[in-house]
Order: structure tokens, then sequence, then C-alpha cells
């Protein structure tokens, strides 16, 4: 049987990781929704982050967060069974209990420090509004909350009594509270209008899958370091929640029966922008052509079209299987047609979140093709793009090139060669005049500083790109 592929091969053979500028990793994160409100679009939850030094003299950290208003920050020491899995695999002994009971200080709330330079980018240069000024200041905005420079909107100061397990190495734990109302992008709600209960009126909430995007729903590090994550969210007893990874258990109702709380856990590690929600009133299809527990959902009444639509997905899967010759890398699948949606797809970590335009029934033969195409390319990025991720985005034309370089095979083998040819040329039509109307593509963006962070993630090059290398 083929094996995952192992980005995280420690033998001594294998290549030493990059250096980061970040003077620790992110171990675990834990994501728990406690609460969702659909009439006035507020979220309120907590997340726990687990911090591993990397060097002894880390005395702050910094975490993205937008939109969001924090309540708490906690720091605490972590416990055996928080970094049980971290101390495994670094070699730890039982002396490692001695020592933290030594080491050890009481939590602390800390002072929440917290900055988005991006609310008021040009509020000083009055006389200066103009395009270019714009773009410098709001480059120089962005830049200084990069993860990736160990930057962020929210600063966490590492107070005295933890300085002594820092200097150990040992790992702590950052509890942070937080709500978000009303957002503006990054989380939506959908909200139709008339009588009933929520559920007859089919509401549902989403998360969009753009760069940079977790920091607007969630407080997390939002860069390309991976880790493990536990994910809960708690609904009303007549919604569903889908989230990313695998489901641990059925849900657990609260004694009055009105809410209950879905538990996931990804054991593949994964960034924070590879972390998706959808919450709504979900009709439930568990589908019988895959084995690891695959399960798709859309609004009531379009049951019939799902099963129908999402019928070839357990061939894209064998396909791409073979031909990389490794198993599919998460442990389960799941698709979610909303409505409003903000794209025609968005795959995160084994979710994938699809817009209610694509539901087709077999009567619809072009609805069908189109649909087929969105969704090859929503299970491609499954492999390129949420299991191997781009370091920097200097990588993004790789994990987006190979994606659809992936799709495009598919769909030379189902629709053909003629129609193949068909979408090579219409690519190549867009490049060009993309090219013609705006700028040259840059083919070397090592020589690029500052503005290739925030490019448009338009992909038609790099699958041209990738086509040719073939």
């Amino acid at each position: 049987m083929n094996e995952p592929w192992n980005l995280f091969n420690t033998s001594p053979g294998s290549p030493t990781q990059p250096i980061s500028k970040r003077q620790y990793r992110l171990a675990h994160q834990t994501l728990c929704i406690t609460h969702i409100d659909f009439e006035q679009r507020l979220v309120v939850g907590f997340t726990q982050l687990v911090i591993w030094p990397i060097t002894s003299t880390l005395r702050r950290i910094h975490i993205n967060c937008r939109q969001c208003r924090i309540h708490r920050i906690l720091l605490e020491a972590a416990d055996n069974e928080s970094a049980e899995f971290e101390s495994d695999r670094k070699g730890r002994t039982s002396g490692w209990g001695i020592s933290k009971t030594k080491l050890t200080p009481s939590p602390t709330d800390l002072p929440i420090l917290y900055t988005d330079p991006t609310l008021e980018i040009c509020e000083r240069d009055i006389k200066l509004r103009t395009l270019d000024s714009f773009e410098r200041r709001y480059t120089s905005v962005v830049t200084s909350t990069d993860p990736d420079e160990d930057a962020g909107e929210v600063t966490v100061r590492l107070p005295s009594d933890f300085w002594p397990l820092i200097s150990q190495k040992f790992p702590f734990i950052i509890t942070i509270e937080f709500s978000l109302n009303k957002p503006k992008s990054g989380f939506y709600f959908v909200v139709p209008d008339g009588e009933g209960s929520l559920s007859e009126r089919g509401v549902h909430a989403f998360t969009a899958f753009t760069p940079n995007c977790s920091r607007l729903w969630f407080p997390c590090i939002d860069c390309s370091e991976p880790c493990t994550w536990k994910i809960e969210v708690t609904v009303f007893e007549d919604l569903v929640a889908v989230a990313p990874g695998e489901l641990i258990d059925a849900p657990y109702y609260t004694e009055d029966l009105t809410h209950k709380t879905y538990h996931f856990y990804v054991s593949q590690p994964v960034p924070a922008p590879c972390i998706g929600l959808a919450v709504g009133a979900f009709e439930i299809f568990p589908d019988p052509r895959l084995s690891n527990g695959a399960t798709h959902f859309c609004p009531n009444g379009l049951l019939t079209l799902l099963q129908y639509t999402i019928s070839p997905l357990s061939e894209m899967i064998e396909y791409y299987e073979s031909i990389l010759a490794s198993q599919y890398p998460f442990s389960t699948i799941k698709c979610v047609f909303v409505d409003c949606a903000f794209s025609k797809f968005q795959s995160f970590a084994s979710l994938i979140i699809l817009s209610l335009d694509l539901l087709h029934s077999p009567r619809v033969i072009d609805q069908a093709i189109e649909t087929r195409k969105v969704l090859s390319l929503a299970v491609a990025h499954q492999f390129f793009g949420c299991f191997l991720i781009m370091e920097t985005w200097c990588d993004a034309w790789l994990t987006y090139g190979l994606a659809g370089y992936l799709s495009g095979l598919y769909q030379k083998r189902v629709f053909g060669n003629n129609e193949y040819r068909k979408i090579v040329l219409d690519e190549m039509h867009f490049v060009t005049e993309f090219e013609n109307m705006r700028y040259g593509i840059v083919l070397d963006p090592s020589k690029l500083t500052s503005k290739l962070t925030y490019f448009d993630l338009s992909s038609s090059h790099i699958k041209i790109t990738v086509g040719r290398s073939d």
C-alpha cells in the first residue's frame, strides 16, 4: 500500500528545516467556538496555543488577529498531557516532570496589547493621498504584522516568572478569549429573511480561504508553520458544524438539550490558513463510494442534487493517488455546499466549501462539466496547497501550479484531448491579455522585496508554466 508523504522526516540524512525568525515553534493549537449567534452575527470562543521555545531568550510572542475583540490572555505552563506528543518526539525523559515542578509558575493574566495598523493607513498623510503613497504605506503596514517577520497585531509579553521555564525550553500555553461581531470579511453569515426557526430558514455560516484570512476570525499565527489542531464547535441542536479533521465522536449535548458540541482533531500538521469552518442547517450525506468516512453537506431540500453532483469525487481521488503513487493525505474528506459563497470553491485541510450554484441534476449536462472541473481542482488543492504547503510567497506558483496541472490531467482523461487543448488555449489568452492590459509577469520574484507578499493569486500563467515543463 502506498504510504502518505512525510514532510517531517527527522532521519539523520534528511535536510534541515529552514531557519525561522521566530524564537519558538507552535506545536499544537486548540480552537473552541462556544457560541454562534446568527441574528446578531456574533461568534464567541477561545483558542489555546502550545508554544515550545527554541531559544532561552524568548521574551515576547506576536499573534495575528483582526476584526476580533480580545477579552482575556492567559499564560500558563503546559502540563504533561498537553505536551505529551511533543515530549515523546523530542526524546525528553521523565526528568521533565521533576524539572517542571520546580519551575512551574502560576497561571498569569496578561495585559492585552493589540494594534491593527491597517485600520488607519494614511491618517496623517492628508496631503499625500495618492495611489502610490497609499501603496507604499499599505505595504509597510502589512509587513509590520507579517508573521514570517515575527510580527503580529497582538503582542504577548512573557513575565519574568516564566523566564526560568523558558530557559529550560519547556512548553507553555497561551489562552486567548475572543469574540467576533459582525465581521466584514473572512467569516460570512447567510441569514435568509422569513419566519420560522433558524433551521427552517436555512441559515448557515462559513469561512473564506484567502491569503492571510485566518486572522480575520480567530487569533492564530497566520503563516505556513504547521501544527496539529483540535477544534470544538458548539451550535444549536438543530444545526450542524463541519470543520477540518476527523470527527472524534458523536456530538455532546448539553443538559437542556438545546446545544451540542462537535469535536474534530487534525492529526496531520497543517498551518492556520488551512483551517476553515461551516455551520448551518445542512442535510448530511455519508459517501458510500469512499471508505474513509467521507461526508458531504448541503442546505435542506437539495440532498438529491448533492448525491449526484458529488458522485465523481471518489474517481478523482483514485486517479490522483495513481498519478502521484501516494494515498490521499488526510484521514477523511468533507464537501459543504453553501449559498452566497465567497468563490466557487475553497479548499481547507480535508474540508472543501463549494458554491451552491455547482449543484445540478442528471438532466443538466453543461453544468455537470463545469462542476467537475471545479471539483477536480478543489480536490487537487488537497494534495498541493493543504498538505504540501508553500513556505514563502515565492513558492505560491508551485502549489497553485501543481494543483492546476494535476486537475488538467484529470480533465484531459475525462473530457478528452480536444477539450484539454481548449482549456490551455483559454488560459493562454487570459495570460496574454493580462500582460497587455496590466504588466508583465515576474519570472524571478527573488529580485523583488515587499510587493511579492501581496499579489493577486491568479493561477492561469502558473498552470501554463507547469504544463510546459511536462
